[in-house]
């Protein structure tokens, strides 16, 4: 047997269906910002952070270069003072490069972008050890081996550095742009969702108030066949008064009728009352009359015998 939705389920059902459209438009919506709102953090707090560090790297490699070089020169010009504070400026200029790796090392997210991280690592080391093999050969005011060291390790090593910073940068770059475009497609994925969240919002709104309509129209439907049983009710009822007040004039009438009736049946047993008692009286004159006549007819006999 087929069964009809009821009013109440169809109002339940239409709400339930709005509140589900509803949740997963504010759920698609929260989604979408807080993957928005990691790309740009991403893009505005790491990717340009790494590319300012990487920038530095540049920086420290080309200070670290001037330090070696202004050991180079106070060595020829015989300065052990010069060398001294030369050698200082390489040492900070190193630890300040350690320090921006550090930072660099956790953020980094490719293959490539570790690969060249560990290539800056290794370059700082190298650093180091020719910084201080450079610092030995100026100490003994040896223009000539020093300059050596520089030149046959000290630029081979700035060389290294600036291309390692230069391909992380790069890759830094690359990594913004992707992250742009990432935030691009996700904008445009929300827009897309929003869009077809309202749609399927909008479908539904209209569903929701075709069936309204739907509802309005057989209440309308049930309250007017209402209305004509009601008013054929009260015809009804008004017929039925009516029978009923001459059934009540009938059984009147036939309560006269009946009392007129055990009347005349009071008196036509009062009069067969009185025939009966004149027959019965009748009856015994007859008898009586009877007798008599015998008792004539007797004497009769007797005297026309006496009379033979």
């Amino acid at each position: 047997m087929q069964t009809q939705m009821t009013i109440g389920k169809k109002l339940m059902l239409c709400a339930g269906a709005m509140l589900a459209v509803t949740l997963v438009l504010g759920f698609t919506s929260l989604r979408s910002i807080s993957r928005l709102n990691t790309a740009l953090t991403t893009a505005t707090n790491e990717t340009a952070a790494k590319l300012e560090s990487s920038s530095e790297m540049n920086t420290l490699a080309a200070d670290m270069l001037a330090a070696q070089r202004g050991m180079i020169i106070c060595a020829f010009a015989k300065s052990p003072e010069g060398v001294r504070e030369a050698n200082e400026l390489l040492d900070q200029s190193a630890d300040r490069w350690d320090r921006v790796l550090a930072e660099i090392k956790p953020m980094v997210r490719t293959e490539e972008g570790r690969r060249a991280a560990n290539e800056l690592e290794e370059q700082g080391r190298l650093w180091r050890a020719v910084g201080a093999e450079l610092r030995r050969a100026a100490e003994t005011l040896d223009g000539e081996l020093a300059l050596k060291i520089g030149r046959d390790k000290g630029l081979p090593v700035y060389e290294a550095s600036v291309r390692s910073a230069s391909r992380l940068r790069e890759i830094q770059n690359q990594n913004l742009r992707e992250a742009r475009a990432e935030g691009e497609s996700l904008g445009s994925a929300s827009r897309w969702t929003a869009f077809i969240a309202l749609g399927l919002s909008i479908g539904l709104g209209a569903l929701v108030l075709l069936i309204v309509r739907q509802i309005s129209r057989a209440l309308q439907r049930a309250a007017g066949e209402l209305g004509e049983s009601s008013e054929q009710v009260a015809s009804a009822a008004q017929q039925v008064s009516a029978s009923s007040q001459a059934l009540a004039q009938g059984a009147s009438e036939q309560a006269a009728s009946i009392e007129e009736t055990s009347a005349s049946t009071e008196e036509l047993t009062s009069m067969t009352r009185k025939n009966a008692e004149n027959s019965r009286m009748a009856a015994e004159e007859m008898i009586e009359s009877s007798r008599l006549v015998s008792e004539a007819n007797r004497k009769l006999e007797q005297m026309v015998a006496s009379m033979r």
